[in-house]
């Protein structure tokens, strides 16, 4: 690497399965199996990652793929996932390379907590519920993003977090991006986040 290099070159894997060395087949993207084969899939990405200088790589699903339960702790008790996620980020620092925790910022994950709590969901813009994104003018949309962050944060090693503020839709009732704007809303909740978690 020269001196006119990136210095954090980031490599996009996206979700955990997408570098999967056995495709499976008649799958729904994103393919949720969290096994052996995807864990030697990541570090066989990860040696080809470090060879081209990369150092950092960005992956979605580590901590849960869809829908994570309404107690959020659950989703951190199984003890074959965490240790296949702190397998993952050994092999990374191994490589000098870190993992960037991809993170659904109200929008990925959430259909479970939308199911049981029906209140935090967003708003279409004719006020029809979404089954995936949540509202950020119900302070308790907030409280769900940072019981997972705390979570995945103190449970594991990541070297940054990537928000996506609404991969599956966002909320346009009156105080979310009706009032602000797309581009203002998703910003404003990115920014929320961002410094929730420097915090």
């Amino acid at each position: 690497m020269n001196a006119n290099s990136y210095k954090y070159r980031i490599a996009f894997d996206i979700w955990l399965n997408d570098v999967r060395l056995q495709p499976p087949l008649l799958e729904s993207w994103p393919a949720p199996q969290f096994d052996d084969v995807t864990v030697e899939s990541l570090i066989r990405a990860m040696d080809v990652q470090s060879q081209a200088a990369y150092s950092m790589v960005d992956v979605f699903g580590l901590t849960a793929t869809t829908a994570y339960p309404p107690d959020i702790a659950s989703a951190f008790a199984d003890k074959e996932r965490s240790s296949r996620v702190h397998k993952v980020l050994r092999a990374a620092k191994d490589r000098g390379l870190e993992i960037s925790l991809g993170f659904g910022t109200y929008s990925w994950g959430y259909e479970a907590i939308i199911k049981n709590d029906r209140s935090v969901a967003a708003k279409s813009q004719d006020g029809a519920p979404s089954a995936f994104a949540l509202c950020d003018a119900n302070p308790e949309s907030f409280e769900y993003v940072k019981k997972i962050l705390d979570y995945a944060l103190s449970e594991f090693d990541f070297g940054g977090v990537h928000l996506e503020s609404a991969d599956q839709g966002f909320c346009r009732c009156p105080e979310c991006a009706d009032k602000y704007g797309l581009v203002g809303y998703n910003t404003r909740i990115n920014e929320k986040t961002a410094d929730y978690i420097k915090s």
